[in-house]
């Protein structure tokens, strides 16, 4: 068993019904596991991962800069969650993912849930699943914060 695969089963069951076979499927993918200092990058805009990352201590955040050089975070990531699945689908990464804190991530190869998404479809089914709540959830932070008052969107950013 993977401590890096086990965590990812435990997050995935959060989005449905992982059945044991799956969950021990997923639970044996090997994973490597990274110490990200704080303020460092797990992934840039442009890199070409090959690896979906799992938080496993810390707190990571997702952000780009703009033309001015001002840093916008998109989304904060806790323990035990895969803010890049979509990786497996998408070739290149659009915005940062970097550490808050020091942080403990885990790096599954591409290749390992590839084997998982092509022979075990209700795994595939909640790997979906959790990207597009992920999505849904990043639209709604982008429109209720570009329309509230100041206050008003960091009390619904924090929340």
């Amino acid at each position: 068993m993977s401590v890096v695969g086990e965590t990812l089963a435990r997050h995935l069951s959060c989005f449905g019904d992982l059945p044991a076979s799956d969950c021990a499927a997923i639970c044996a993918v090997p994973g490597d596991i990274r110490e990200v200092r704080r303020l460092r990058d797990v992934l840039r805009s442009g890199d070409r991962p090959t690896a979906v990352v799992v938080v496993l201590s810390g707190l990571l955040y997702r952000y780009t800069v703009g033309n001015e050089g001002v840093r916008q975070i998109h989304s904060f990531y806790l323990p035990s969650e895969a803010p890049c699945l979509e990786t497996l689908y998408l070739d290149r990464m659009d915005t940062n993912l970097g550490a808050v804190v020091d942080s403990r991530v885990g790096l599954i190869p591409h290749e390992a849930l590839y084997k998982i998404i092509d022979e075990r479809p209700i795994a595939r089914a909640l790997i979906w699943r959790q990207t597009l709540v992920q999505a849904s959830i990043f639209r709604q932070w982008l429109v209720r914060n570009s329309k509230l008052p100041a206050q008003a969107a960091l009390a619904h950013f924090l929340c």
